[in-house]
């Protein structure tokens, strides 16, 4: 138990422990049993966890994995693990599939399940309108092919969005947008860090 109080990530200090591989082995299995996959536990890269309350502890681990073609895979598992009166009960909340950020090997990019949902068309309606009045274009936006996301902290969210765009020219033209939303529950405010053309393949 630690000093800080309850509602607070923090960081495993040591993720190749036996509690912890333990942890995310389970993890692994249960994923397997629901899903039908056949992935194999390698090691947890990183790890935080959060304290409920005296009996219940959340962990978020970073897992690293190997597929059924022998690739090798980082997913997030979310599992609760409760003590009380002896017994221990694992629960896994999530397993999802996320990439290494390229500067931060800490961060974990997960893949946005559905790009054509509202909250995510609200981000894309304000990169295009935000673009435009910065640079005095006039791109007009054709779709949301894809596009990733990972909490900076409980209250800010990072977006990594691609989208097509038509050029004053009619091209359409494939494009890289960055975006910070803040507040995400309550009144948001959203930054646009970078709109980058995604040069094409000739």
């Amino acid at each position: 138990m630690s000093c800080e109080p309850f509602g607070k990530w923090i960081q495993i200090p040591e993720t190749s422990t036996p509690c912890v591989k333990d942890i995310a082995n389970h993890a692994t299995n249960v994923h397997n049993k629901q899903t039908g996959d056949n992935l194999i536990f390698v090691r947890v890269i990183a790890g935080w966890f959060l304290e409920l309350d005296e009996y219940r502890i959340k962990h978020r681990l970073y897992i690293e994995v190997t597929n059924s073609k022998g690739e090798v895979v980082i997913y997030e598992a979310v599992v609760v693990v409760e003590e009380r009166d002896g017994n221990r009960v694992r629960t896994l909340i999530s397993f999802e599939l996320v990439i290494v950020d390229e500067r931060d090997p800490l961060i974990f990019w997960k893949k946005i399940p559905d790009v054509h949902a509202a909250c995510v068309q609200e981000v894309v309606e304000y990169v295009m309108k935000k673009n435009n009045e910065d640079t005095n274009d006039n791109l007009k936006y054709v779709s949301t092919t894809e596009g990733w996301y990972y909490e900076v902290n409980p209250n800010a969210i990072r977006y990594d969005l691609r989208l097509k765009a038509k050029d004053c020219l009619h091209r359409v033209r494939d494009f890289k947008a960055l975006v910070l939303e803040e507040n995400p529950l309550t009144e948001k405010k959203r930054t646009l860090e970078s709109f980058k053309l995604i040069p094409r393949k000739w």
